[in-house]
Formats: structure tokens, sequence, C-alpha cells
């Protein structure tokens, strides 16, 4: 209840995947597999345990943001509740 971008947590979904909010799908796609694999839990299999939280956390939200994108119908409706369209 209230306002519907908390349920988004107030996170702009298009900044996390690092795309513009008109970005074709092929692009937002693109721009995820890239971010996605900097965040592998390979990549930070030596580093510290507050590096490995950090990049597993950062690898969730982005999951949730592409999650979300990436369907039609659940990208327009993010995008309502964000305020980012007008219907």
């Amino acid at each position: 209840s209230g306002d519907p971008a908390t349920y988004f947590e107030g996170e702009d979904f298009y900044s996390l995947i690092g795309v513009e909010k008109d970005a074709e799908f092929s692009s937002m796609r693109k721009a995820y597999r890239k971010k996605i694999s900097e965040l592998h839990p390979d990549r930070h299999a030596d580093s510290d345990e507050e590096t490995r939280t950090t990049a597993e956390d950062n690898a969730k939200s982005l999951n949730r943001a592409y999650n979300t994108l990436k369907r039609s119908q659940e990208r327009r409706l993010y995008d309502i509740a964000m305020g980012f369209c007008k219907y």
C-alpha cells in the first residue's frame, strides 16, 4: 500500500544495469551479461569476505533488476510505479 515504488525499494533498475530508460532489450541483455560476469563468485574467490558479500548483494540486485525489466509487462509496471512513464 502507499507508494508503488516502495515495492521496488526505490531502486533505479536501469542505472543498476547501466542502460538508458528507453534501451532496447538486446542492449539491456548485453549490459546485464557484462556486469553479472564481473560479479560472478569465481572472480571474487580470493577476495576478502566483505568484497565477496558486496559482490553477492550487487549480483542479487542486478538479477532482480534484469528479471523485472526483461519482461515487457513487468517493465511497464515498473516504469509506471517509478514515474518513468505516465501510462
